[in-house]
């Protein structure tokens, strides 16, 4: 069982989360989309609910990855002895590569260049990861225009 408590003056309030039925609602969501995997969002402390806890939750249903946002949320998951794999979803600055490849954190970079620059980095450290590239395929937020992508060869 996780419990997630917010204090404030006056109130007492609080959540708490069933993570057999959390196990349960992965494994069943695991069979409607298999033999693909899910990738389980947990960033921003799990909306609240703590990363970790969720994390060794849902470790056992085989997803993917876990998604995260930033670099740090990846690298707090890391030092809580999170194994799996971590994709982390927003953009990271060149400073960051270094940091991705020591945690083996897995990017999602928005273009060619950023895929390119992650890759010369990571020939240069003699390691290997995945690198995710995001594909817009017509929100017009973020990626390679889906229209380009025939066009990389």
């Amino acid at each position: 069982m996780i419990r997630s408590i917010g204090e404030r003056p006056g109130r007492n309030a609080w959540l708490e989360v069933d993570t057999g039925a959390l196990r349960r609602n992965a494994r069943r969501l695991q069979k409607i989309v298999g033999p693909a995997r899910i990738l389980p969002m947990i960033k921003a402390d799990a909306y609240g609910l703590g990363a970790v806890a969720v994390a060794d939750a849902l470790g056992p249903v085989d997803p993917y990855a876990f998604g995260v946002a930033t670099v740090g949320e990846g690298k707090a998951l890391r030092a809580a002895n999170v194994t799996e794999r971590i994709v982390v979803f927003s953009p990271s600055p060149a400073d960051d590569v270094a940091t991705l490849i020591e945690h083996r954190l897995e990017p999602v970079v928005l273009s060619r260049v950023s895929m390119q620059r992650f890759a010369n980095e990571a020939l240069a450290a003699h390691v290997s990861l995945p690198v995710h590239l995001e594909i817009d395929t017509g929100m017009g937020r973020a990626g390679q225009p889906w229209g380009d992508v025939d066009r990389w060869g």
